[in-house]
């Protein structure tokens, strides 16, 4: 009976393979939040790049409303897109012999698969997203005033007319 018990619960990593599972992800996570934190963030407050680069306004709006969403999205689906359609296909969570960082138990059909479908809404959220970011940059980039523009730009960005 004790053995049957034993098979409820999906195998779990030893203490020392989550202390491994941690420091491998913080030998990256930490040096990206230091360069971030400490080089990108500070260089982009002080410069004026999307001002005096000619295509700034567009890397501006089509950056953060499309290609960010998009990398995001195609991360998650990386990440995570094979095991939710394994999830989806077998309507078992945690996977077959996949091992987890808490005590968690087998569970089947939809209260498996209810993941898979969260999952499913947040891509196409993500990628509604993304059409509404597209259609803002739109929007954005057309409403810049291409002689007003150029008279800032010439006066910030030391540009003088060819």
């Amino acid at each position: 009976k004790e053995n049957n018990k034993m098979s409820e619960y999906a195998p779990q990593y030893t203490f020392k393979e989550r202390i491994k599972i941690i420091a491998l992800h913080c030998l990256w996570a930490i040096p990206l939040f230091l360069v971030l934190d400490r080089i990108f963030f500070p260089w982009l407050n002080e410069s004026n790049w999307i001002l005096c680069h000619p295509y700034g306004w567009h890397m501006l709006w089509y950056g953060m409303g499309v290609f960010a969403p998009l990398f995001m999205l195609l991360v998650g689906i990386l990440i995570q897109g094979r095991d939710m359609l394994k999830i989806y296909r077998l309507k078992q969570y945690p996977l077959p012999n996949k091992k987890v960082m808490n005590k968690t138990k087998y569970v089947y059909g939809f209260r498996a698969t209810w993941r898979c479908y969260f999952f499913l809404i947040w891509c196409v959220g993500v990628l509604a997203f993304t059409v509404f970011g597209y259609f803002t940059a739109v929007k954005q980039t057309s409403l810049v005033d291409p002689k007003r523009l150029e008279q800032i730009q010439q006066k910030e960005c030391n540009v003088s007319k060819m």
